[in-house]
C-alpha cells in the first residue's frame, strides 16, 4: 500500500486530529496526497505537538571571571551524575580557565579551575583518545603576540591539560568530526582573522596533527557538525557575521576530507549556527541566527546536499546570537533555544513538520550571553536550559540554569 493510500485510510479511520491537520494544510482539507508528500509532516500529522512548557524562575551562580564564553554539560565521568564545564577569562591578559561543576541544588565548583590558555572560546567533548572516556578541548583565540591553540583535557587525566602546536591569532570556534577518512575524531577550528577553517587530523591517542587550511568566507564565527546528506559522512556548517554573510556548508567527501563550501545568504550575516534534525527525517538541519532581523533561518537537509530555506521562526526584536536545539517539552519534536543581544532568552517549539510555534520569552539572563547548553541537570528526565552571561559594569559573569519543570 502506498503512503498516500495509507494516510487516506487513517484520515477516514479517525486516526488525525482534524483540528490540527487543518491548521498546517492552512485550514483547507485533510488532502491525503498533499499530506502524505512530506514524512516529517505525515508524523507531526500523526502525532500533534504539545504545546505545554515550564521552567522554575532561574538561578543565577556568579563565576571568578568576567567574560564566560561557552559550557559544556553531560556525565564526563560516567557517575550517572552530569557534570558542567565552563570555559572563563579577564581581560586585559585573557589567561583562561576551564572550571568543572555540579548541580547541587545550585551549580557547586569541583576542584580547582585549571588553567587552559589565552582567551578560551569554546569547550566540545568527545572521545579523543579512544578509550571510552569522555575528553575535552577548548580553543583559545590568542592575544597579542600570543597566538592560539587548542587545549586538550583528557578524560583519564582531567587536571592536566597539553596543547596542540599553535595555529595563529583568532581562533574562534571549534567542532570535532571525523573529516579525514581514517576513523580518528579530528579537530575543526575556525580561524577569523585569516578566513579559513584549520583541520588537525587526529591520532586516536589523543594527539594531533599539523593543520589542513580551508579557505573559506570572511569572519566565521561558529562551526556546526552533522549529516545533513544522510551519506554517514559528517558535514560541517560555518556561520559568517558580516553584512554579506550567512553560513557556508562544506560537504564530507567519500574519500575523506571536506568538499568546496557551498554558501547559503542570510541577511546581515549570522553569529551561530547549530545542527540537529529538526523535521524528524532522519537528516541534519542548521539553524542560524540573522544578524538583521529577529528570525531564525531554517535549513533542512537533503540527500542531494543541496538545503532547502525552511519558514524564518521570529523570535522577537534585537539580534539573534546563540542558539541550541534539543527536545524541550518531551513531545518527540525538536525546539530551538535562542539569546538576543539584549540578554533575552527566547524559546520555540517545533512541531516536526517544519513549522514552529510563537516564540516564548523566558527571564533575561543578561548581556553577553553567547552560549546555550541544553541538559537534564537535576536527572528528573527533563532538559534544563543552561546560558553563561558576561559580567556588567565590572561584575562577575554569571550561570543561569533554568530548571525544566514541565508536566
Amino acid at each position: 500500500m502506498s503512503r498516500v493510500a495509507l494516510l487516506a485510510v487513517l484520515t477516514t479511520a479517525g486516526c488525525f486530529d482534524y483540528d490540527y491537520l487543518s491548521r498546517q494544510l492552512g485550514g483547507g482539507p485533510a488532502d491525503a496526497a498533499s499530506v502524505g508528500a512530506d514524512a516529517g509532516f505525515l508524523h507531526a500529522a500523526l502525532h500533534p505537538p504539545s504545546t505545554a512548557l515550564s521552567f522554575s524562575s532561574p538561578s543565577s551562580d556568579a563565576v571568578s571571571e568576567l567574560w564566560l564564553l561557552s559550557t559544556w554539560a553531560g556525565d564526563f565521568d560516567s557517575d550517572g551524575a552530569p557534570d558542567v564545564f565552563a570555559v572563563a577569562y579577564s581581560p586585559p591578559a585573557g589567561d583562561g580557565t576551564l572550571t568543572r561543576y555540579r548541580w547541587d541544588s545550585g551549580l557547586a565548583q569541583v576542584g580547582m579551575p585549571l588553567p587552559i590558555g589565552s582567551n578560551p572560546q569554546v569547550v566540545r567533548a568527545a572521545d579523543l583518545d579512544e578509550d571510552g572516556r569522555l575528553d575535552l578541548a577548548v580553543c583559545n583565540y590568542g592575544h597579542d603576540q600570543v597566538p592560539g591553540d587548542v587545549a586538550i583535557v583528557l578524560g583519564k587525566s582531567p587536571t592536566t591539560a597539553t596543547r596542540t602546536s599553535a595555529i595563529g591569532l583568532g581562533l574562534e570556534s571549534l567542532a570535532i568530526a571525523e573529516v579525514t577518512g581514517d576513523t580518528h575524531l579530528d579537530l575543526i577550528v575556525a580561524r577569523a582573522t585569516d578566513a579559513y577553517l584549520a583541520v588537525l587530523p587526529g591520532d586516536g591517542h589523543g594527539g594531533f596533527g599539523s593543520e589542513t587550511a580551508i579557505v573559506i568566507r570572511a569572519l566565521p564565527e561558529a562551526i556546526a557538525t552533522g549529516d545533513v546528506n544522510g551519506d554517514g559522512r559528517a558535514d560541517v556548517a560555518v556561520a559568517h557575521g558580516l553584512a554579506d554573510g550567512g553560513i557556508s556548508v562544506l560537504l564530507g567527501r567519500p574519500d575523506g576530507g571536506l568538499g568546496a563550501p557551498t554558501f547559503y545568504p542570510i541577511p546581515g550575516g549570522s553569529y551561530f549556527v547549530a545542527a540537529g534534525d529538526l523535521d524528524g527525517d532522519g537528516l541534519a538541519d542548521l539553524a542560524a541566527s540573522a544578524i538583521d532581523g529577529s528570525q531564525v533561518y531554517v535549513f533542512y537537509g537533503r540527500e542531494d546536499g543541496v538545503l532547502d530555506l525552511g519558514p524564518t521562526p521570529e523570535v522577537g526584536a534585537g539580534q539573534p546570537f546563540a542558539i541550541a536545539i534539543g527536545d524541550l517539552n518531551r513531545d518527540g519534536y525538536a525546539d530551538l533555544a535562542v539569546t538576543h543581544e539584549s540578554g533575552d532568552l527566547k524559546i520555540v517549539l517545533g512541531d516536526g513538520g517544519r513549522r514552529f510555534q510563537p516564540a516564548r520569552a523566558l527571564t533575561a539572563v543578561g548581556m553577553g550571553a553567547e552560549w546555550i547548553t541544553i541538559a537534564d541537570l537535576d536527572r528528573d528526565g527533563r532538559p534544563d536550559v543552561l546560558v553563561p552571561a558576561d559580567g556588567a559594569d565590572g561584575q562577575n559573569a554569571t550561570m543561569n540554569v533554568f530548571l525544566n519543570v514541565t508536566e
